[in-house]
């Protein structure tokens, strides 16, 4: 079982493949603020290179929905979308802000931040169960000093997470009375093995996939 993952809803964008039996096979990360469908597919084929196999081996596709940017979001669905009508394999979708609380260790309850600009961002609060990040708090936008007060009653220690989280501390640190950390500076960027993990997490309680007409990016749009 072969599990290629796929996120390019922020400037940080990632793919990755994972095998059942042998964990991360290989993964690409790269930084682009503009041009996602320039460089993706020279990407997935430079990453089925290095792993000598093909993208015919895949048995399924989990691609991170957003929220994010409007062109990068859609780049990234559209590629995984029609690898799963070239293909005829199962397709899952994932919050682009689970994909970053991936990178936090167990433990604390974790907060996952992307800019939505103008001091406010998009978030959600997860804490770790049955070896994944589970929402506490769904995905939403709002005012980051808002946030504080909100997740006070889920949590007295917290991990935040995210493009950028550094901008936000001051603020979260007035607003939320219990103790703040951040992971290592690498672990704010998304992981293409990661993402591709929980792919596999998401074929064990799903073989089937999800209907293609739930895989469509999550702007949030309203909230902002």
């Amino acid at each position: 079982m072969m599990i290629l993952g796929i996120d390019t809803a922020t400037s940080t964008g990632a793919m990755g493949v994972y095998h059942e039996e042998e964990g991360v096979l290989g993964e690409l990360s790269f930084r682009v603020d503009r041009g996602h469908g320039r460089i993706l597919n020279p990407l997935l084929a430079q990453l089925f290179s290095h792993i000598k196999l093909d993208v015919k081996d895949l048995k399924g596709i989990v691609v991170g929905l957003g929220p994010g940017s409007f062109t990068g979001t859609r780049v990234g669905i559209t590629l995984a979308r029609s690898l799963t009508l070239a293909l005829d394999i199962p397709i899952w979708g994932l919050s682009t802000l689970e994909a970053l609380a991936i990178n936090c260790p167990q433990g604390q309850p974790i907060l996952s931040l992307l800019d939505a600009r103008n001091e406010r961002v998009y978030w959600g609060l997860y804490s770790w169960e049955e070896y994944r990040p589970i929402p506490l708090i769904k995905d939403r936008a709002g005012n980051i000093e808002d946030i504080g007060p909100e997740i006070e009653a889920y949590c007295a220690n917290l991990v935040v997470v995210g493009e950028y989280p550094n901008s936000y501390l001051k603020t979260l640190e007035k607003k939320f009375p219990g103790t703040i950390s951040m992971p290592p500076v690498f672990n704010n960027q998304l992981r293409g093995g990661a993402i591709a993990h929980a792919g596999f997490l998401r074929y064990k309680d799903n073989p089937e996939g999800e209907n293609l007409e739930r895989i469509v990016p999550r702007y949030m749009k309203k909230a902002v």
